[in-house]
């Protein structure tokens, strides 16, 4: 109900075109705004934490920094395993946690939703990194490092689409605690330029 409100539907009221819902500027058929429903929650439900920069304070109180070389390698291999639409690989890079709770048919559903809204990634490019943290729903917090990369698809071409990767310790190595793409209709940042 909350997100149909937020969306412009307001319980009673009918879209105003056939089978489509207002979205922002322009309209989405029930099969986007089926993919925005589904990709908000499965967000919600796989990070269930917001990222914050990490200040001096908590550098030097936490001594478990990831190793940034590691993590990007890792986030690197996730990429490649996305270009080569290796799931095996790429289900095995993700938090326990998201391993433990999403089982394969619903892994293969949101990769091929990912696929079927942005095209196949079929080569990417290293823009940025950034280090935060994750702060869990239980309150449990971890150190993180997101990587941006431009990425070309099926659908787009090299540069009006990215993939970000959020890198976590977990045991004794290192983990993907999510990826996703993303666009900037208004425009890109100039950091991504």
């Amino acid at each position: 109900m909350f997100v149909l409100t937020a969306l412009g539907v307001f319980p009673g009221e009918k879209p105003k075109r056939p089978d489509r819902t207002k979205l922002g500027l322009g309209y989405a058929s029930s099969r986007s705004l089926n993919f925005v429903c589904v990709f908000i929650g499965l967000m919600l439900f796989l990070i269930a934490c917001v990222s914050r920069p990490i200040s001096s304070s908590d550098r030097s109180a936490d001594k478990s920094l990831i190793d940034k070389e590691a993590a990007r390698e890792l986030s690197d291999a996730l990429e490649s395993n996305l270009v080569n639409d290796d799931r095996t690989a790429m289900r095995s890079k993700l938090e326990r946690r998201f391993r433990n709770t999403v089982d394969w048919r619903q892994f293969n559903e949101m990769v091929d939703q990912i696929n079927e809204t942005y095209g196949r990634t079929l080569a990417f490019e290293f823009k940025q990194e950034e280090s935060g943290q994750e702060i869990y729903d239980n309150g449990k917090t971890k150190q993180l490092c997101k990587f941006w990369y431009a990425i070309r698809t099926t659908k787009f071409q090299q540069g009006s689409h990215f993939s970000i990767v959020e890198v976590v310790p977990e045991d004794n190595g290192l983990a993907v605690s999510s990826f996703s793409t993303v666009s900037f209709p208004s425009g890109l940042p100039q950091n991504l330029k």
